[in-house]
């Protein structure tokens, strides 16, 4: 295990996760929401550091982390554990620099990052044929 990790779980440290969020690119139950899940999470953990500055020092952490996604699950009816992803900051909550950090990231305009995570993905996937097209504008 990383030593980053076993120091925010280790007793009575003052280590906490918190969610700064995600885009809503990848949406679950598209057919290709792994895909567009692992691209989003490459993409926002690149940028958001370009946008912030760089991630402050010890053992502060952005991570791309996986919840389970109950109602989800139960709506499926066979019990299958279905996850949704966002962007963590795991931080010491007594260093001001990770706390600093931390409402850096959830001032960043999500909106536009959405903007700039589409056009990304377009640049890497750019429709070849009328059925490439068409998979976009109805992805069922």
């Amino acid at each position: 295990m990383e030593q980053w990790l076993m120091n925010i779980l280790s007793p009575g440290s003052d280590f906490d996760t918190y969610n700064v969020g995600s885009t809503g690119f990848a949406q679950v139950g598209q057919p290709d929401y792994d895909e567009r899940a692992e691209f989003e999470g490459k993409f926002l953990l690149k940028r958001i550091p370009e946008l912030v500055g760089k991630v402050p020092p010890n053992y502060c952490a952005l991570k791309w982390k996986a919840f389970p996604y109950e109602i989800g699950a139960i709506q499926l009816g066979n019990y299958q554990t279905v996850y949704y992803h966002e962007v963590c900051l795991f931080v010491d909550c007594n260093d001001p620099r990770h706390m600093k950090y931390l409402n850096k990231c959830e001032a960043v305009d999500w909106d536009k990052l959405e903007a700039e995570l589409h056009h990304a993905w377009l640049q890497e996937h750019v429709p070849e044929t009328p059925e490439d097209i068409d998979h976009l504008i109805n992805p069922e």
